[in-house]
């Protein structure tokens, strides 16, 4: 097994630059090199940033964006959401979540299908597919493993790579 990743995370507050939160944490093979925060005690209503980087090197993430909700019985004039569904690689190209990353979103929701589990030419057929290339795997997901390997290539999309970074995607 490789060896777990030292992360260091950082929070700090977008109009001042101000750090708010930061911890230590392993990304691990068995949790797919992924790491997950929990921040407590944010401030309400307010744009905050976030970057993680691996201790030991210079490796940092790309600076992410999101704001917390206002406080309970806060008046909010406006509220800027992005809804989206059935997202499916071999229908086509996620230009929606390109297009919505520059809205200036208060959050955006995923109501369904983030990803689907059919292999390539089922659904949709080899005729009516936009893109197959780069589908992993190209099988129907049946196992554990199937499941990350489409999870991680939805997530190399950078439509929707920059719409997580600019905004929080409630899924």
């Amino acid at each position: 097994a490789a060896e777990a990743v030292p992360l260091r995370w950082t929070v700090l507050k977008e109009d001042s630059g101000d750090e708010v939160a930061s911890g230590e944490g392993l990304a691990t093979q068995e949790r797919d090199w992924t790491f997950k925060v929990v921040v407590d005690g944010l401030d309400s209503g307010t744009a905050f940033t976030y970057q993680f980087h691996a201790t030991g090197d210079a490796s940092a993430s790309p600076v992410g964006a999101f704001k917390t909700l206002p406080a309970a019985g806060v008046h909010v004039d406006q509220l800027r959401y992005g809804i989206f569904s059935c997202s499916n690689w071999g229908w086509g190209y996620f230009n929606a979540y390109d297009a919505a990353s520059r809205l200036g979103l208060d959050f955006a929701v995923h109501l369904g299908d983030y990803y689907y589990e059919y292999g390539s030419g089922h659904y949709p057929s080899v005729e009516e597919a936009v893109r197959w290339e780069g589908l992993e795997p190209r099988t129907e997901l049946l196992t554990l493993a199937d499941y990350r390997k489409r999870h991680a290539l939805t997530r190399r999309d950078s439509s929707l790579q920059r719409l997580t970074s600019r905004t929080a995607l409630i899924a």
